[in-house]
Parts: structure tokens; sequence; C-alpha cells
């Protein structure tokens, strides 16, 4: 996305002109792009400038006219309200994916290579065999989100082709993308779903991580915790903010 269309969503959503599909958009770049959050900041920041100034001159005009005090809070009220309202589509905007998510975009892409990388021979000897365009190869290429998001459209699309829960190694890297790039709990879970219920035992190890990730997602830590002890996991698995729940849990 050029810098100029950037900008065009960052005023359309400022003026509340913002599309449903153009909001979508706006959320993904704004989740990998912290120059954008910035500017988005800057953007509200000005704007709220702006109306402050014009309502001290509204008072000051009504002052110089009636020669009195301005007592009404109306104005001030206005103004906070559309401020109110611009910080709440910030928040909408920039958190609302993030709200359940126990990792940063970073940290998801983090958790994804390093997944990738557990299964980088097979997946590179596959990706051989499926030619230099397949989700594999893509996978593999990745260098940001958007590869990777490039790489789970294809690997969707693989899927819608066969039966639901045929392919196990597709399910299972189809729940890693959802959880960490697309960070969509619900079909995550889904696909994560056909991978613990197949009698295929190739990825019942690597499902540790994710699992606890998505409990502890839907709020519920409690299982996450029972998970997790249960668990024999290398330090450094689980992000932060997970650790931080977990020994919450522990200790209450």
């Amino acid at each position: 996305m050029s810098e100029e269309e950037k900008h065009r969503l960052i005023d359309q959503l400022l003026d509340q002109r913002i599309t449903p599909a153009e909001k979508k958009l706006l959320s993904h770049e704004l989740e990998t792009d912290p120059d954008l959050v910035e500017q988005l900041r800057f953007e509200l920041a000005l704007r709220q400038s702006v109306q402050r100034d014009y309502v001290a001159e509204l008072e000051e005009a009504y002052q110089e006219k009636n020669g009195t005090p301005v007592r009404s809070l109306r104005l001030r009220w206005a103004l906070g309200a559309a401020c109110t309202v611009a910080v709440i589509i910030l928040a909408v905007m920039y958190w609302n994916k993030q709200d359940g998510y126990l990792f940063s975009p970073e940290e998801g892409t983090e958790l994804l290579a390093r997944a990738v990388s557990y299964e980088n021979e097979v997946t590179r000897q596959i990706g051989i065999t499926a030619g230099g365009d397949s989700w594999e190869n893509q996978l593999l290429r990745a260098e940001g989100p958007q590869d990777y998001r490039d790489a789970l459209a294809q690997l969707k699309a693989e899927i819608a082709r066969g039966r639901p829960c045929q392919n196990v190694r597709y399910e299972y890297f189809a729940s890693l993308l959802e959880l960490y790039i697309s960070r969509d709990l619900r079909s995550s879970e889904d696909h994560l779903a056909c991978v613990r219920n197949s009698s295929d035992p190739r990825f019942r190890d690597q499902l540790m991580v994710p699992q606890i990730l998505l409990l502890l997602g839907k709020g519920e830590r409690s299982a996450a915790a029972e998970l997790f002890d249960s668990a024999d996991l290398p330090p450094g698995s689980l992000p932060p903010e997970a650790y931080r729940l977990l020994r919450a849990v522990s200790a209450e």
C-alpha cells in the first residue's frame, strides 16, 4: 500500500467516513507499521488541538458579546465527545485485534518463524516438489507479515479443494498463520481442532504453545495453566505476557 493511500485511510478514519473494508485494511497496516501508528496518533492530537482552539475562540466571542463568562458546559462537552469518539476509533482500530492476545504482532511473527524453522527441512523438501510458488516456499521465503498472509491465502485455497480436516499438515500451518499473523482466534482454533483430533501424531508436541495461547486468549486461564503444567516447554517458548498470566493463575 502506498503512503498516500495510508494517509487517505487515516483521514477517512478520523472523519468517520471509513468503510468496513477500509477499516480492515487499515487495521492490518497498523499492526505491521509502527510509523503509521505514530502518524495516526499525530493526526489525532492535531485535530484535538484544533478543536480546543476553536472552542476557546467561541467561548471568548460569547463572553465579549454577552459580558458574562460561559457557564454552559455544552461546548466543552462537544469537544470532549469529539475527542472521545476519535480516541475510541483509534483504540478499536489498533487494539481490538490485540484484545485477548498475549503477544504483539512482532512476537507473533517470531513465534511463527520459530515453528516454521522447526519443520524447515520437511517444508523445504515438500516445497521443492510442490514448486516455487507453493505456500511452503512462500513460508520459507517470507520476510514479513504480508508474505505470511499471502502464504495463508494460498494454503486456505488448498484446504478448500479437499475435505474438511483431510490434510493435518495443512491444518497445522493454517492454525499457526491464523493465530500468529491474522490474529483470528476462532479460525485458528477450528484448524487446530482438526490437528488435535487427527490420528496423525506428527504435530502433537508442537500444539502445546498455540493451544496455551488460544486458551489464554479466550480467557480460559485455568485450563491454560493446567496444560502448561503438563507440558515440558523449553524456556522462552511463550511470550512474556503469557508467562506473567500463567504465574498469576498459579499464585491464586
